[in-house]
C-alpha cells in the first residue's frame, strides 16, 4: 500500500514538472526597446527684470553646456559632479553654470552675472553617463504631441515660431517658416518670402512681405519685424535637435520643427 502511494506521488510530481517545463518553453514575452535619452537639447533662458537672454545647448553625450550670451563667442563648460542640480564649469574663464529644472544661474569668479528661466518646464531624464541633474529640452515639435524627427539641416524643413526674446507668442502654431530649395517662406502676421543663403552658420535673406498690421497676439508684429530685419543683415542660427534659434544683436527667435 505504501509502495502504491509513493508511486502515485512520484507520478504527480513528474506530471507537474513536465507541465511547468512546457509552460516555460512556450511562454510569450513582450519585446522591450530601449530608447536612448535625448542627446542634445537647447533652451533660451531669459531674465524677467533685465530682459536679457542666454542660449544654452546641453550635450548629454559629451556632458557639456555651450553658452551664448551678449553676442560673445560660444563658451563651452564641462559638467562636474554636484550634490543637486547640474553644474558646468569653464575653469580658464572662471565661469560656472548651475541648472536646476527650468532655471540657470551663471557665476563669474563666484559673482552672479546672470539668472534666467525658460518657459519650458518639463525636462528629459539625463543620460546614464551624466552626473545628477536635469537638462531643459528644446521646444516640442507638433502641438498635438506627436514625435518629430530632428532635421539634419534647415533646407527641406518647416518650423513653427515659439518665442521672441524669451516671450512666448500666443497661437504660435499658426506662425511658421519653411525652407525649401534655397527659398524661404514665412507666415507671421504677413506672408514673407524670398531666396536665402547660408554661410558659416549665418543665414541671409532679403524677403518681400505683405503690409498688414496685426495688433494681436501680443508680440507677433515685433517678432515679424525682427525676423525680417536680422535676416536682411545676416543672422546667426543654431539647429539643435528640433530647435532652430535665429539671433542677431538684441533679437533672438526660437522655432521648433514640425516635420
Amino acid at each position: 500500500m505504501n509502495t502504491l502511494k509513493a508511486a502515485i506521488i512520484a507520478v504527480a510530481i513528474l506530471l507537474v514538472a513536465c507541465l511547468g517545463w512546457f509552460a516555460f518553453k512556450n511562454r510569450t514575452t513582450d519585446s522591450v526597446v530601449a530608447v536612448p535619452p535625448q542627446a542634445t537639447v537647447s533652451a533660451l533662458f531669459t531674465n524677467a527684470q533685465t530682459k536679457k537672454s542666454v542660449l544654452v545647448a546641453f550635450d548629454n553625450a559629451k556632458q557639456t553646456a555651450t553658452m551664448k550670451m551678449d553676442g560673445a563667442d560660444d563658451i563651452v563648460l564641462n559638467q562636474t559632479m554636484s550634490a543637486s542640480g547640474a553644474r558646468y564649469e569653464n575653469a580658464s574663464l572662471g565661469l560656472v553654470l548651475w541648472n536646476k529644472g527650468n532655471e540657470i544661474t551663471v557665476y563669474e569668479k563666484d559673482v552672479i552675472i546672470f539668472t534666467g528661466v525658460t518657459p519650458t518646464v518639463s525636462t528629459p531624464a539625463p543620460s546614464a553617463t551624466s552626473s545628477q541633474g536635469s537638462v531643459p529640452p528644446a521646444p516640442a515639435g507638433n502641438s498635438n504631441g506627436t514625435a518629430v524627427t530632428a532635421p539634419a539641416k534647415i533646407d527641406g524643413a518647416t518650423f513653427r515660431l515659439v518665442s521672441h526674446n524669451g516671450v512666448a507668442i500666443a497661437g504660435d502654431t499658426a506662425y511658421t517658416v519653411k525652407f525649401e530649395n534655397g527659398q524661404i517662406g514665412a507666415r507671421f502676421c504677413n506672408s514673407m518670402g524670398g531666396k536665402y543663403t547660408v554661410k558659416n552658420d549665418v543665414i541671409t535673406s532679403q524677403m518681400m512681405s505683405t503690409q498688414m498690421y496685426c495688433g494681436t497676439p501680443a508680440g507677433l508684429m515685433d517678432a515679424e519685424i525682427a525676423f525680417g530685419t536680422i535676416l536682411a543683415k545676416g543672422a546667426k542660427f543654431s539647429l539643435v535637435g528640433t530647435a532652430l534659434t535665429v539671433f542677431q544683436g538684441k533679437d533672438t527667435l526660437v522655432f521648433t520643427a514640425t516635420n
